[in-house]
């Protein structure tokens, strides 16, 4: 950690190999936060980019008060996606009505399954459940921030995450079904 520490300090002064090593450093991270969020690599790359150029010309508004680096870079990741999905006019969200249950979570649907096979499920979803799924179940954003995020209000992040989770359900318990039937043959 202390590496990185005095790699930012170079990026600060605008140092390019200091960036380099900063991209080589968060590359990854920086590209699995993408590909969470945009479904074709091309798209991944462009918001990658624009995420790289915004971190290195604002990187004096980095607080490390407010947070972490690689959270910093995460946050500006997001917004970069979610700009893309904005501008491709997929990011498309309504307030969902009569979703006001919770889905109840069975393990064994999930025990069987591979991440590969979960991600590629929420990969699926449309770019709005996915944008709410993304931000407040893994980001951790609280649906109040998700709402600022995207201008929805908290009930309609409510309401996409709650059809969010129901249609990852339904995909996933069907296919654990399929998988069970393909082992009992």
């Amino acid at each position: 950690m202390h590496n990185i520490k005095h790699i930012w300090k170079k990026v600060l002064k605008g140092d390019r190999q200091a960036q380099q090593a900063l991209y080589d450093y968060s590359c990854d991270d920086l590209m699995n936060v993408c590909s969470r969020y945009l479904a074709d690599d091309s798209s991944h790359f462009d918001a990658m980019q624009e995420a790289y150029i915004k971190i290195f010309t604002k990187s004096k508004a980095y607080d490390p008060c407010k947070g972490t680096l690689d959270a910093w870079m995460a946050r500006i990741a997001v917004n970069e996606c979610l700009q893309i999905l904005r501008k491709q006019k997929r990011l498309i969200l309504v307030d969902v009505k009569d979703t006001n249950r919770e889905p109840r979570v069975i393990e064994d649907v999930y025990s069987a399954m591979t991440t590969l096979e979960i991600f590629k499920e929420v990969q699926a979803l449309s770019p709005g459940y996915r944008a709410v799924f993304n931000l407040y179940v893994v980001e951790g954003y609280s649906h109040n921030e998700v709402g600022e995020m995207l201008n929805i209000s908290p009930s309609a992040s409510r309401s996409q995450l709650t059809r969010a989770k129901m249609i990852l359900k339904q995909r996933l318990k069907k296919k654990t079904i399929s998988m069970s039937y393909e082992e009992a043959r």
